[in-house]
């Protein structure tokens, strides 16, 4: 179920980075910066936010899909409202304009999220783990939308442009 799941994750990326090229993509782009401007660009508003609607909603619909068949059963209990702001988290960690930065969020994110767990308590200390992780969740959080804000995805790029002209970088 690994692979299944692997390739539909390979999937839905190409997928979604690729309608981001398309005339809808660069409407949905238009909407989201100024929709005012995108209207007068004439952009159909309603049906383009329809249209985004329904793609979120498609992508939504194949990740509760593959959860469902992960866990053997879905109930609302499952997602509450800490969950819900772990994986919003892990968007503006990686950056909110960028298909690709999600993957970085949720890679430091939980990488941070397992270091907490298996640093070794004793005795009282051991309650106080759990609440730990959610406030240097929270910092981390504070931290990247102070100093980064553009998000984790932006650094890479960053990381990128300067190495591609690397022998010939000025300082």
């Amino acid at each position: 179920i690994f692979y299944l799941f692997l390739g539909l994750l390979i999937l839905c990326t190409y997928l979604a980075k690729n309608v981001v090229r398309t005339r809808w993509g660069r409407a949905f782009v238009a909407i989201r910066d100024n929709d005012l401007a995108a209207s007068v660009m004439g952009v159909n508003l309603w049906q383009t936010k329809l249209f985004a609607f329904a793609t979120g909603c498609f992508f939504a619909g194949i990740g509760g899909a593959m959860y469902a068949s992960f866990a053997g059963y879905v109930h609302p209990s499952q997602f509450t409202l800490m969950a819900g702001i772990w994986y919003l988290g892990y968007l503006i960690v990686g950056g909110l304009g960028s298909i690709t930065g999600c993957y970085f969020g949720i890679a430091v994110i939980m990488a941070i999220k397992q270091g907490l767990t298996r640093i070794p308590l004793h005795g009282a200390a051991v309650g106080y783990v759990a609440p730990g992780t959610d406030i240097f969740f929270g910092l981390v959080i504070i931290g990247v939308l102070i100093f980064e804000p553009r998000g984790l995805y932006h650094l890479w790029e960053v990381f990128k442009s300067y190495y591609r002209l690397w022998p010939l970088a000025h300082r």
